[in-house]
């Protein structure tokens, strides 16, 4: 008598389809210009978090110091799905959607601490990081950078120090604006090309942070650097949208939850990091340079009309203007 041995669907299905093959782990690049500061190590913490969240189902490596091109080629890896994350001064996807520039206006917040929580509201946040989503970047990670400083050939001590100089911008109609306020002019270059304009004097100086200037060493050329803070500088990871629609489900809320739990950090890495920058410089024969409160409350007086002129007129960015200035004036201490 025949006896039929009778396997249980489970293993009758793997008996049918073959040999199981293990999936191979999502690569993920992290690429952005700068290197040694905090956007570099914050990289560093997501690459490490993401491949334990994922249990090794996403494997990231990081690309700093313009490794896999400029900024414009870095955001045009997102947009195709070459580059899967890249992290950068939010202004960068300005060309994708210019509501973007609403967080670099001058006059908008008191201080880094101020701007920080303001960004990070939720009102504002998710729709900020949703910006440049149908073009093909979608913000997994938002926080702020410190404010905005001046290294430069010659000092700049007062208002007047900056008239006819040529400073690197980052190409923002709002950067572009602020220059002109104080009689300069903005020259984007890339992050790579900023040591060699300034001793080829096709610049004079560059607008920056005093931290994320000291990573390549500016303070060897630039023998000065004024701490201006006449507006902030956001940092966003953007994730490519094409290497996401990819991703299963868990994995695409594993991404954005990393990144979402990196807002403070990045902020509180910063803000460790900026303890010692100024006398890094000073150690390096730098000098550091506050401007007079006179000169201040000068600033002050030119800068206020640039969010509500650029921003508040225009019908693309009006909307997330009005939104960062009801998340200012909440969070305002």
């Amino acid at each position: 008598m025949l006896h039929r041995f009778v396997l249980p669907a489970a293993l009758a299905a793997v008996a049918l389809s073959g040999p199981v093959v293990a999936q191979e782990p999502f690569a993920m690049k992290l690429a952005t210009v700068v290197v040694n500061d905090p956007i570099h190590q914050w990289m560093d913490e997501y690459k490490k978090r993401i491949e334990a969240r994922s249990n090794g189902r996403i494997k990231a490596a990081v690309y700093p110091a313009s490794q896999l091109g400029i900024m414009t080629r870095l955001v045009e890896g997102l947009q195709l799905g070459t580059i899967e994350m890249v992290v950068s001064a939010s202004t960068f996807y300005s060309p994708l959607h210019p509501a973007i520039q609403v967080a670099d206006a001058p006059g908008v917040f008191t201080d880094v601490h101020h701007a920080q929580r303001a960004v990070t509201d939720p009102a504002f946040r998710e729709k900020f990081v949703r910006l440049a989503e149908p073009r093909g970047v979608y913000g997994v990670s938002l926080w702020v950078y410190g404010g905005a400083h001046y290294a430069s050939m010659k000092p700049i001590r007062t208002l007047d120090d900056f008239k006819g100089k040529k400073l690197r911008t980052l190409a923002s109609k709002i950067e572009t604006e602020i220059l002109a306020k104080v009689g300069a002019t903005g020259i984007p270059i890339p992050f790579a090309e900023m040591i060699p304009g300034l001793q080829q004097g096709t610049i004079d100086g560059v607008r920056g942070n005093v931290v994320v200037l000291a990573g390549p060493k500016m303070y060897t050329v630039a023998k000065s650097i004024t701490l201006l803070d006449e507006a902030f500088l956001t940092v966003m990871a953007g994730l490519s949208v094409p290497f996401r629609d990819k991703l299963p489900a868990d994995l695409r809320k594993t991404a954005d939850d990393v990144g979402r739990e990196l807002d403070q950090w990045g902020y509180e890495n910063y803000l460790e990091k900026e303890k010692t920058a100024a006398q890094i410089w000073r150690d390096n024969g730098a000098e550091v340079i506050t401007i007079s409160p006179a000169d201040r409350a000068e600033l002050t007086r030119r800068m206020a009309p640039i969010g509500d002129d650029l921003l508040g007129s225009n019908p693309q960015t009006a909307e997330m203007w009005a939104l960062v200035k009801q998340v200012a004036a909440k969070h305002k201490k």
